[in-house]
C-alpha cells in the first residue's frame, strides 16, 4: 500500500460537486463501536454539495470494513482512504489531499453532528464570504448518555447576544481566540487553507490549538452560527484526550506554535490576552494528567515557555480577567515562576469561592435546577480545584 490511497469509492463519488461544496474528512482509528453512528449523522448533508472522505489510519479493528460496507448503501458520495498508522494530524492532511470541495470540514469518528450541518455552514460561508465558519458544540457523556453545554458556552452567549448568526473578525471580536480549539466545529475555505499554509502538525497529540490560532488570526471574515451542531463524546474507552501519560508534554509544542502564529499575525493585546487564557487552561488540563513524578518538570517547562509571551499580552490578560483573582494569580504564577507560593494563595482563594459556589449550587438544587454555577469570565471551579490538588502534590514532592 502507498502512504495513502483510495481503496473504495461508491458510484455517487464520481458525480461532480456544485460550487460551494464541502469535503468532510473523517479520520478513523479503532472506533468500530462508534464509526457507523458518526457516518450516519452525515446522511442529511445536501446532495450535490458535499463529499465524505473517510481516512482509515491503520487501525486494527473492523472499522475499515464497516466504513466500506456503509459506503455501499448510502446516496452520499463517499471515498475510503487507507494508510499506515500516522496519527490524527496526518489522517486529516491525507483527506485534504484528495478533497475536491471549495470548503473543508473535519469530523472525528466517535462524535456526531446534526443533520446537514456542514453544508449549511458552507452555504453561510459562501453567502457571507467567510474564510471560516464555526458552530456551537455540546458534550455527550458516553458513560451515562448525558448531554451538557460545551466548555465555551458562556463565551458563545457573550459573542452572539442571542443573534442567530454573526459575521465578525478577530479585530472586532478578540475573544474569538478563547473559543475551544476544536477543528471539527468549523468549515473553512480550502483556498484559504492552502494560501495561508494552515495545517495540522504531524505527531502532535493536542494538534488543534496551532491551527485554531492560525486560522482565526489570518481570516478576514469569520462566521458564527448560533446552532449546537457538534456533539463531542467524552468518557469512552481509548480516547486520547483522556490519556494520562508523558504525551501530555506535547501541549508545549502546540502552545509554542500558537504563540508564534499570534506574533506572526501581530494580533492585538486583547486577542493576546484571550490566547493566554486559553493556553493556560489547556496546560493546566494537561498537567493534571501527567504522572505524578513528572509534574514538577511539566510545570517547570510551562513557566519557561510562558517567558516567551509578549509582556503586553500579559498586561491585558491581567486587566481583562480581573474579575477573577484566580486568573490574575495564574498569570503571575506563569510569568514569575513562583509556583509553590502562588499555589498556597490560590488554594486559599478556592476555599472562599467554593463556599460561595456551594451556597449558590444548593439554592439551584432546591429549585430543581441542577446546572453547575460557572462565572462567565473564569475557568470552571473543577479545573481550579484540580490545579490546586496538582500543585499541592508538587509541593509535597519538592519538600520530600
Amino acid at each position: 500500500m502507498k502512504n495513502n490511497e483510495i481503496v473504495f469509492k461508491n458510484e455517487q463519488f464520481s458525480s461532480p460537486l456544485q460550487a460551494g461544496s464541502v469535503s468532510i474528512i473523517v479520520p478513523v482509528y479503532n472506533t468500530e463501536n462508534y464509526v457507523i453512528e458518526t457516518l450516519n449523522s452525515l446522511m442529511g448533508e445536501e446532495q450535490g454539495r458535499h463529499e465524505i472522505l473517510v481516512v482509515h489510519d491503520g487501525g486494527t479493528d473492523n472499522s475499515l470494513n464497516l466504513a466500506i460496507e456503509w459506503a455501499k448503501t448510502v446516496e452520499n458520495p463517499v471515498a475510503i482512504i487507507d494508510q499506515a498508522n500516522a496519527g490524527l494530524s496526518q489522517a486529516r492532511m491525507s483527506g485534504l489531499s484528495y478533497a475536491r470541495g471549495d470548503y473543508i470540514a473535519f469530523l472525528d469518528s466517535d462524535d456526531v453532528v446534526t443533520p446537514g450541518l456542514y453544508t449549511r455552514m458552507a452555504r453561510y460561508a459562501a453567502e457571507e464570504q467567510c474564510e471560516l465558519v464555526i458552530c456551537r458544540s455540546a458534550v455527550f457523556d458516553d458513560s451515562n448518555s448525558h448531554l451538557s453545554d460545551f466548555y465555551d458556552d458562556w463565551l458563545w452567549n457573550d459573542l452572539l447576544q442571542n443573534a442567530p448568526s454573526k459575521t465578525t473578525s478577530l479585530k472586532d471580536s478578540p475573544m474569538l481566540l478563547r473559543l475551544e480549539p476544536n477543528a471539527n466545529t468549523r468549515v473553512m475555505s480550502r483556498a484559504f487553507m492552502v494560501a495561508e499554509g494552515i495545517c495540522f502538525e504531524q505527531g502532535l497529540i493536542f494538534e488543534d490549538l496551532p491551527p485554531h490560532t492560525h486560522e482565526i488570526a489570518a481570516a478576514r471574515r469569520i462566521g458564527l452560527l448560533n446552532e449546537t451542531g457538534y456533539h463531542y463524546r467524552i468518557n469512552r474507552p481509548g480516547k486520547i484526550t483522556q490519556e494520562r501519560s508523558q504525551r501530555r508534554f506535547h501541549i508545549f509544542k502546540s502552545v509554542e506554535l500558537a504563540i508564534q502564529y499570534g506574533k506572526q499575525y501581530s494580533i492585538d493585546n486583547e486577542a493576546g490576552a484571550a490566547l493566554v487564557s486559553l493556553m493556560t487552561r489547556m496546560i493546566i488540563w494537561c498537567g493534571e494528567n501527567v504522572l505524578l513524578p513528572q509534574r514538577q518538570e511539566f510545570f517547570t517547562q510551562a513557566c519557561e515557555l510562558y517567558a516567551t509571551i509578549p509582556e503586553d499580552w500579559f498586561a491585558t490578560y491581567h486587566r481583562v480577567f480581573s474579575e477573577n483573582p484566580w486568573e490574575i494569580r495564574q498569570s503571575l504564577f506563569l510569568k514569575n515562576n513562583d509556583r509553590l507560593a502562588l499555589v498556597k494563595d490560590t488554594l486559599a482563594v478556592h476555599e472562599k469561592e467554593d463556599e460561595a459556589s456551594s451556597e449558590a449550587q444548593s439554592s439551584l438544587l432546591a429549585s430543581g435546577d441542577a446546572r453547575p454555577v460557572i462565572h462567565p469570565k473564569r475557568l470552571v471551579g473543577a479545573a481550579k480545584r484540580r490545579l490546586g490538588n496538582l500543585m499541592n502534590k508538587m509541593s509535597n514532592i519538592s519538600g520530600s
